[in-house]
């Protein structure tokens, strides 16, 4: 059913987002289309490595407001199809700072 597009190459990037001192923070996870993995063990408030297509690169914004981190990866590119070669995010969080989490994977796993 999803076919594999031999011509869009796959990327890879990690990611490490330094809490900055947070005694709390908000995580919002949106990704369009792929697998997401997602875990603890963070030395820092997160360390991600993202593997996608050209074109599916994932954001990543951190700020702190009042001692409370706002961390916010999302994808804002949807895909044009489902020829999507590779769109992985392992996403590991800082087991010691209580978060709120929120999803969105709209057509993943």
């Amino acid at each position: 059913m999803f076919g594999r597009d031999k011509h869009q190459p796959e990327l890879v990037r990690e990611d490490t987002v330094d809490a900055q001192g947070v005694s709390s923070a908000r995580v919002k996870l949106d990704m369009s289309v792929g697998s997401l993995h997602l875990a603890g063990g963070a030395s820092s408030l997160m360390d991600g490595r993202f593997e996608f297509n050209e074109g599916m690169e994932p954001r990543v914004n951190y700020a702190v407001h009042n001692g409370r981190g706002e961390l916010r990866v999302d994808q804002p590119t949807r895909p044009k199809s489902f020829n999507i070669t590779r769109n992985r995010w392992d996403i590991r969080l800082n087991n010691s700072i209580p978060f709120d989490l929120e999803i969105d994977n709209s057509a993943g796993e």
